[in-house]
Parts: structure tokens; C-alpha cells; sequence
């Protein structure tokens, strides 16, 4: 179901907890994880959906790239990023079914916890495939089916329904990898906490883990 997207936008410039993000560290293991995909010696990573741009400074930090342009569409996430003054990060306000950047401009992409709150998901990943080089590197991490937040927006399906969604827009799925989530009681009250530890239970078994960690490469647009 489709949702206004002025108030998708108040949401994200007035309730979200970007506060909360940018005055604590992301768990420093599980982004470890995730970044691992992205390999080492980058030259560019767009980091879209970033918020206030831990996983780009991390990324940076960390050696897997030279430089991170951190997109998101909320302003206040963008002004806290900018606060934390990290080297190499660049911050920029983006819909990211309409990137303002130049076609195979960077050779890797992140998308952590962003994809599945598109208005538009199958041109949200036209423009990331139009953005990387050919055969470049996407790591999208999305939820499984049974995940629920509080974000205005949501798409879920399983792993073979996202899939499906990313070989039809010019992706092959390489590897995917195991998220367990993030820490039970952040950011969450009783009820989301109980059941980010169910999702750590479901994590145990194959393909229930609590979201995907997919590792793309782009096949040269036609």
C-alpha cells in the first residue's frame, strides 16, 4: 500500500530517531559484518539511505574505500552526519529513485535497511545499477518477510521474492549473507525488542534469518 509522501517525509524529518543515531555508535561487529562484503581498497561507495552516515564513515575508516557520498532524504539526518566531521564522507540530500549522480560513478553501493522503504522499489534499483559500473558491487541489506518496523513505508516478502526483484532489474545475486538484526533493545519498545528476539531465533535456520545481507553485481546496463 502506498502512503503520502509528504508525510513519509515529516516522519523522517520529525519522529525517526537520527538524534539517538548519531550520538551512539552502530553495533561496531554487526556493521563489521556487512562491510566485510564490500571487500577492501575502494575507490567509491554510495552509501544510500545512509542517515547520518556510520556505515560510510566506517567503510572509509576501515579501508574497504577511499571515499563515502552518504544519500538520504531526510534533511535533519543529513545535518547530524555532518556534525560528526568525518574525513571523506560527503553528504547529500537524494530520492533514491532519482540519484543525482552520473551514470557508473561509483564501483560499489550500500544499501542497509533502505531499499524496502522505496515508494518504488524496482526504480530504486534501476538507479543503482544505472550508478554503478558494469559488473560493480551492491551489498542491499533487507528485511525478511516477517519483520515489521514503525517506518510509514514498508515492502517485505522472503528471499526468493527479493530475488526475483533484483535479477528482473539487472542484478545477479551472488552471495547472501546472515544479519541477526540489530541490538534487541535499541531504539525499541517491549514489543518490537521481544520480537527482534524472536527474529535472532528465527535467524538459526536457512533463509529466516531476521534480514538478507545480498551481494550484487551489476550486469552492464543495454
Amino acid at each position: 500500500m502506498r502512503v503520502d509522501k509528504m508525510k513519509t517525509r515529516q516522519y523522517y524529518e520529525k519522529e525517526y530517531h537520527f538524534d539517538q543515531d548519531a550520538s551512539s555508535p552502530p553495533d561496531l561487529r554487526r556493521a563489521e559484518r556487512i562491510l566485510k562484503y564490500l571487500g577492501k581498497d575502494g575507490d567509491r561507495l554510495i552509501d544510500l539511505g545512509g542517515g547520518v552516515g556510520w556505515m560510510s564513515m566506517l567503510a572509509v575508516k576501515g579501508g574497504h574505500v577511499r571515499e563515502s557520498v552518504n544519500l538520504d532524504i531526510s534533511m535533519r539526518a543529513l545535518r547530524f552526519g555532518r556534525e560528526l566531521q568525518a574525513d571523506s564522507v560527503f553528504f547529500a540530500c537524494a530520492n533514491g529513485e532519482a540519484l543525482p549522480l552520473q551514470t557508473g560513478s561509483a564501483d560499489r553501493l550500500l544499501s542497509f535497511g533502505s531499499l524496502e522503504h522505496f515508494d518504488d522499489i524496482d526504480a530504486g534499483l534501476k538507479e543503482i545499477r544505472r550508478v554503478l559500473v558494469p559488473n560493480g558491487t551492491a551489498i542491499l541489506v533487507v528485511p525478511n518477510f516477517y519483520v515489521r518496523t514503525e517506518q510509514p513505508q514498508e515492502f517485505r516478502t522472503h528471499y526468493w521474492g527479493w530475488k526475483r526483484i533484483m535479477e528482473r532489474n539487472g542484478f545477479e545475486v551472488l552471495t547472501t549473507g546472515r544479519d541477526w538484526g540489530p541490538q534487541v533493545f535499541r531504539n525499541s519498545s517491549p514489543g518490537r525488542a521481544l520480537l527482534r528476539m524472536a527474529g535472532r531465533v528465527a535467524s538459526l535456520f536457512p533463509y529466516l534469518q531476521y534480514q538478507l545481507i545480498m551481494v550484487l553485481k551489476s550486469k552492464p546496463c543495454s
